[in-house]
Formats: C-alpha cells, sequence, structure tokens
C-alpha cells in the first residue's frame, strides 16, 4: 500500500509553474490573421511568443516584467513594403513597423556606369557606395547589415536598375542579347538575397517597358487637330479612345500600364506653379463613375489616403462637392478635394466618365485661386472625349 500512496501524491503533486521573461496584460490583441481584436494577455519567452490567453488568464503567472497594455494594441510587427534597407527608422519603429521591403522600381545594386549616370540624370542621389561586379547586391545586403539597423530589412532588385544596367537611359525594345543580361542579373540577385524583381513602371526608362525588362512600349499619336488654332488631339488606337486639348497645353508624359490602362499627363500654359491635368484610360478593370460614387460618399477616407501616399498633405474632399452629371451624353462624377503641397494651398478637380466598354479619369491639380478656370478648361475637354 506505502508505494501506491506515494504514487498518487505524485500524480496530484503541482506542476512547476513557467516563469516567462514578459507579460503583457489586458491588451486589444490584432493577430493579423484578419479577426476581430479581442482583450488579453501574452506572455513572451526569449524571443518567441510563449502564451495568448483572455485577459486577465495570466495575472497569476510569474515574469521578470509586466507590461499594463490596457488602452493599448498588441499586434505583429507591421512591414513596410515600399521601405529602404533598414537604418534607425524611428519613426518606423514608434508605430509598430518592424520590417521594411525595398526595391520598388529602382535599388542601389547591381550598379555601373550606366546605372550611375541613369539615376543623377532621374533626379536621384547617386549611391555613396559602388556595388559593382556579378554580386553587387550581396555587397549591397551586407553593407547594410554593417551599418546596423533597427528594423528588419530585405529587398526586391528593381527592374529599372536591371535595364539601366543593361541599356542606360536608352529607348527602343531590348535586343534577345540583352534580355539574357538582364536574366542573368536579376538571377544572381535573388541568389545574393533579392527576394524578386519589383518594377514601377512611372519612372523612367521603366515607362518605356510594357510588362517589364526587354518589352516594347505602345506608342501614342499626339498630331494636329486644327493648325490654325493649335490644339492637339489625343489618340490611342489600342482603346478607340480620342480626346482634344487646347492650344498651348502640352504632353508632360504618356505611357500604357499593362494591356489595359493609359496614362498621360497635359501641362497647360497657366499651370507652372507645378498644377497640371492627368487622364486615365482604361478597357479593363478601372471603377466606374458608380463604383467611385459609393466610394467616395461611404469611405471619403480611402481616397485622401491614396492621395496622402504620393505627397498631396492634408487631403480632403469638399462636403458637398460630389455630384452625378452627364458630360457629352455620358454618365459622370466629379468631386474637389483641397491639400496642401509643399507648404502651398491646392485643390483638385477629379471626374470619371463611364462609357459601354472603357471609361476614364481626369484629374486636375492647381492652385487653390486657379481652380475655378481649370475646372471650366476641364468640362470643354471632357466634352471632345470619344469613348468606346
Amino acid at each position: 500500500m506505502k508505494p501506491t500512496a506515494a504514487l498518487l501524491l505524485l500524480a496530484f503533486a503541482a506542476p512547476a509553474q513557467d516563469v516567462y521573461d514578459v507579460i503583457l496584460s489586458g491588451g486589444r490583441i490584432v493577430d493579423g490573421t484578419g479577426n476581430a481584436w479581442f482583450l488579453g494577455d501574452l506572455a513572451i519567452t526569449g524571443n518567441r511568443i510563449a502564451k495568448i490567453t483572455g485577459a486577465g488568464l495570466l495575472n497569476g503567472a510569474k515574469a521578470k516584467e509586466r507590461i499594463d497594455a490596457r488602452g493599448l494594441v498588441v499586434a505583429p510587427g507591421f512591414v513596410d513594403i515600399q521601405g529602404a534597407l533598414g537604418g534607425p527608422s524611428i519613426s518606423k519603429i514608434t508605430q509598430g513597423v518592424t520590417t521594411e521591403i525595398a526595391g520598388e522600381g529602382w535599388t542601389p545594386a547591381p550598379s555601373n556606369d550606366l546605372t550611375r549616370a541613369g539615376t543623377v540624370s532621374t533626379g536621384r542621389r547617386e549611391a555613396e557606395e559602388k556595388f559593382d561586379g556579378p554580386h553587387g547586391f550581396d555587397q549591397m545586403l551586407q553593407a547594410a547589415e554593417k551599418r546596423g539597423s533597427a528594423v528588419n530589412f530585405g529587398s526586391y532588385v528593381g527592374a529599372t536598375t536591371v535595364r539601366q544596367y543593361v541599356k542606360g537611359m536608352a529607348a527602343g525594345k531590348a535586343t534577345p542579347d540583352e534580355i539574357r543580361k538582364m536574366q542573368e542579373l536579376v538571377s544572381l540577385a535573388m541568389e545574393d538575397g533579392a527576394f524578386g524583381i519589383g518594377s514601377a513602371l512611372i519612372y523612367p526608362p521603366a515607362h518605356r517597358n510594357a510588362s517589364g525588362p526587354g518589352a516594347e512600349s505602345q506608342t501614342f499619336d499626339f498630331k494636329p487637330v486644327a493648325p490654325s488654332t493649335g490644339a492637339m488631339e489625343y489618340r490611342d488606337p489600342e482603346f478607340a479612345v480620342s480626346v482634344k486639348v487646347p492650344q498651348g497645353w502640352k504632353v508632360g508624359q504618356a505611357f500604357r500600364w499593362g494591356d489595359h490602362e493609359t496614362t498621360a499627363r497635359l501641362i497647360g500654359p497657366e499651370n507652372a506653379d507645378g498644377g497640371a491635368l492627368y487622364f486615365k484610360m482604361s478597357s479593363s478593370g478601372a471603377r466606374s463613375e458608380e463604383e467611385e460614387y459609393a466610394m467616395l460618399s461611404r469611405n471619403p477616407e480611402l481616397k485622401a489616403a491614396q492621395r496622402v501616399a504620393v505627397g498631396m498633405e492634408d487631403y480632403r474632399i469638399r462636403l458637398g462637392s460630389v455630384e452625378r452629371r452627364t458630360v457629352g451624353g455620358r454618365p459622370a462624377l466629379s468631386c474637389v478635394a483641397d491639400f496642401t503641397r509643399n507648404g502651398v494651398t491646392m485643390a483638385e478637380y477629379l471626374t470619371w466618365v463611364s462609357g459601354e466598354h472603357a471609361s476614364a479619369q481626369f484629374f486636375a491639380q492647381v492652385a487653390a485661386s486657379e481652380l475655378d478656370g481649370l475646372r471650366h478648361r476641364l468640362d470643354s475637354i471632357i466634352e471632345t472625349l470619344n469613348l468606346p
């Protein structure tokens, strides 16, 4: 009987309690899966999460440090997918960003004289270090690691950099040999640690590509409509779309995004302060004016976030400015927004027009004092739109 008694005592003995390094108590836990947040406790041992429970369930647990997280969010670190190669990153750390990814279109490596010349010509600051040679991408990552970083980081290899390395800033379709060299560069970069290849088709020379390094871009026609007036007609034969612009305006940029979208920037004579008119035509995937109305009326903050991300500070859609109307016999939607850029008060006039097979979006950005005049000019341009 004695051995049995001893076994019973062992069976009911309390297990040794774990001692955690840190416990966060009572925070709003967001687990990153899309689930709703919940109030809970979270225990950490070493560099790993050891336990997650409902709020208060770890009150009796032992911990070297306990943090009261009531009123705070406890979440996995956020990933900045359009960042840089690490660094102090104080502003990111304080907002919960723990990882950043570089390589949107351009990277300091691989580098050669052609990439350096292209960097300077597009207004970028030339990298202080040269990362030449077949394993320049590895040199770049090692240099960033040596400098130290408060956040985790990684990088794609820039598609623009790959093209510049082979063709510089030259236009034209890449030859089979040039494409082979670009492919070799991407392969070497991925061996060195690149996550893949990242493109940004709005920056030269990438806007000369239709769908990546070596692809040939489409061309667009800009031809005089009436030489006596100096007016110009923009014609995209792929979409059977055309629009006329007044005398004195010039084409700043025009390029195709993939197979379904064309974007053009037109600069008027009164827009020397940086204002411009953009229009975008799409045969697939663009929101109709009906969808835009739903977004603007229910979630104007989304449009504001999109604009703030491209440097339009304090972007706000004017109350009561969202208007359904008809332009040139087609359903349209317009609104006005205010923002600041470099300390200057600006305004944006937006109009969406829907056709049966395509849609068009017009954006006019000017100093706020010039809005009324440009809005009238924009409406007159939209009236000339030929949209299938």
